[in-house]
């Protein structure tokens, strides 16, 4: 259900959110529920798979990995910024 097609993801570095589900997001509420996200940093792409919720003005997205229910591979934050949707992984 998960694969980066990238090297490791960085603790701390913002990703920008390309796509939400094959398109690209405009609310907060497109990462709820079960999803796939495209992230990028620099020519870093990610692609991952999981569970969003919406929480307190962000999205806290558990990516997945396997079928659905899957085992949990880590955490991300999802915020509006100023250029767009930003994903940062969440120890």
């Amino acid at each position: 259900m998960s694969e980066s097609s990238a090297g490791t993801v960085v603790s701390g570095r913002r990703y920008a959110v390309e796509r939400v589900g094959g398109r690209a997001p405009s609310a907060l509420e497109d990462f709820a529920g079960e999803t796939s996200l495209r992230l990028t940093h620099g020519a870093e792409v990610h692609e991952v798979a999981g569970v969003g919720r919406v929480v307190d003005g962000a999205v806290r997205f558990h990516e997945k990995r396997g079928d659905p229910g899957g085992k949990d591979v880590r955490v991300w934050r999802i915020s509006a910024g100023a250029d767009g949707f930003e994903a940062e992984h969440t120890p």
